[in-house]
């Protein structure tokens, strides 16, 4: 096995990095979308369309979070080349 040049090191770290402040974002938006759907089932609201919105954000943002960690685990086990092993 290869060892890798600093190059690469460096490389998976930044893309490492980049794919990790994604998942930051996509983890946020789930906790402000719970967040607004606990305070909309707090005040009783009367129409559910806020509230199945809310839920369908939470649904779309765990896929991207696992879309990014997917190509994060890709990036990590070729060696940072992006390609798969």
């Amino acid at each position: 096995m290869a060892r890798a040049s600093p190059d690469e090191v460096r490389q998976v770290i930044a893309g490492s990095c980049l794919l990790l402040h994604e998942l930051a974002e996509s983890l946020t938006a789930i906790e402000n979308y719970a967040a607004g759907a606990r305070y909309w089932l707090k005040e009783n609201a009367t129409d559910s369309s806020e509230l199945a919105n809310a839920l369908t954000c939470v649904a779309d943002q765990v896929r991207r979070a696992a879309d990014v960690m997917r190509r994060l685990r890709i990036l990590l086990d070729s060696g940072g080349t992006g390609r798969s092993p």
